[in-house]
């Protein structure tokens, strides 16, 4: 089992959960993530420049500190509970932790109803690990109280967000691999994220 990097400044997990674990509206997001390394960025900005030329895309970038694949999102709230960023580390610490190869070949728009669309890398092929990472932290996070998990799930990275609607399409792979998973505080309509932990893959 991987040691964790750091958990640091928090509260050890009570008994129970308080009845925070439904979501609610607020300022407040809490989410595991997979992010690319940053001998990474480079590409992907190049890869988003090009997607802007060939679709006519303007919408506004992510930062390159910002890009990641979210797999479990824990928490939206006006506050943000010690106590639940406790039990996020006992829980990711219970699930075994593997290095994962991930190789990103297609893009599209995600449908919304607003003009607010994500325009994201998709992957299509050698997910099945990282499915199986996904599927047993939303286990281990209802073992831990969590009443609301992730069960589906598309790996994506979000560049940017546009009024475009793009179709799906392949693109030159871009590929890296995965060393870390992070805990994300999302400062939500602010433009800020907190990594409040990290946990190596092994």
């Amino acid at each position: 089992m991987c040691a964790q990097l750091s958990l640091a400044g928090f509260a050890e997990p009570a008994t129970s959960l308080s009845p925070l674990s439904l979501h609610r509206p607020g300022r407040e997001r809490l989410f595991l993530a997979l992010q690319p390394p940053a001998q990474m960025w480079p590409a992907l900005r190049q890869l988003e420049q090009q997607q802007r030329q060939l679709h006519g895309l303007q919408g506004t970038a992510l930062r390159d500190e910002h890009l990641h694949i979210t797999l479990q999102h824990l928490l939206d709230h006006e506050a943000l509970p010690d106590d639940w960023i406790a039990r996020a580390g006992v829980a990711v610490e219970s699930v075994e932790r593997h290095k994962l190869a991930l190789r990103f070949d297609r893009v599209m728009s995600f449908a919304r109803r607003t003009d607010n669309r994500p325009f994201v890398l998709l992957a299509q092929e050698g997910l099945q690990p990282l499915l199986g990472l996904q599927r047993a932290l939303g286990e281990a996070m209802k073992r831990v109280g969590f009443l609301q998990v992730d069960r589906s799930f598309t790996p994506h990275v979000t560049l940017l967000y546009d009024r475009q609607q793009v179709p799906l399409q392949a693109i030159e792979p871009l590929q890296w691999q995965a060393q870390e998973m992070v805990l994300i505080h999302s400062l939500l309509g602010r433009t800020q994220h907190r990594v409040l932990a990290r946990w190596p893959l092994c």
